[in-house]
C-alpha cells in the first residue's frame, strides 16, 4: 500500500503464533488488521518530524491526547484513534497532515507462522515506519 502526506509516520504490528509443529503443512495464513490514523500532531509552526508525540512512546488505541494547533495561538484540541476504511490494500492512499503535521497510521499483521510480508509506503515529505515498535524505515526529506 502507499500511502502519500506532508509528513506520514506508519506504525505497523506483526504477531506470530510460536509453537506450531514442524510437520504442519498448511498454507500459512496472513490476518490484516484495520488501520487506524491519528493526527495531525504539530510543533508549532516548526517541522514535527523528530518530535515522539505520543503515538510513537505507545500504541492505545483507546488514548486521547492533547495537541497543539497548527499555529502560535492556535487553541489546543483532543485528538483520538479512528478507524480508517478508506485504506485499500494494492491502492493508492492519500493522508492529508498540512505543513509541519505529522500523522500516524497503525494496522495489526497476524500470521500463523514467521514469514516475509511487503508493504509499500510513500511521502512528499518525510516518513518513518515501524514494525514490532523498531524503527525499520526514517527519511525526513522536504
Amino acid at each position: 500500500m502507499s500511502l502519500r502526506i506532508t509528513t506520514l509516520t506508519i506504525a505497523l504490528a506483526l504477531t506470530s503464533v510460536a509453537g506450531l509443529s514442524a510437520a504442519a503443512k498448511k498454507p500459512q495464513s496472513v490476518e490484516l488488521g484495520a488501520w487506524h490514523v491519528i493526527g495531525p500532531f504539530y510543533n508549532r509552526g516548526k517541522s514535527s518530524f523528530d518530535v515522539a508525540f505520543g503515538p510513537e512512546k505507545e500504541i492505545d488505541l483507546k488514548q486521547e491526547y492533547a495537541a497543539a494547533g497548527p499555529g502560535k495561538g492556535d487553541a489546543a484540541r483532543t485528538l483520538r484513534w479512528r478507524t480508517s476504511r478508506k485504506f485499500v490494500d494494492g491502492a493508492k492512499s492519500t493522508i492529508s497532515a498540512d505543513t509541519f503535521g505529522s500523522t500516524y497510521a497503525y494496522r495489526t499483521i497476524t500470521t500463523d507462522q514467521a514469514q516475509t510480508i511487503t508493504g509499500y509506503f510513500g511521502g512528499d515529505d518525510g516518513l518513518a515506519v515501524w514494525l514490532n515498535g523498531k524503527s525499520v524505515y526514517s527519511n525526513n526529506s522536504r
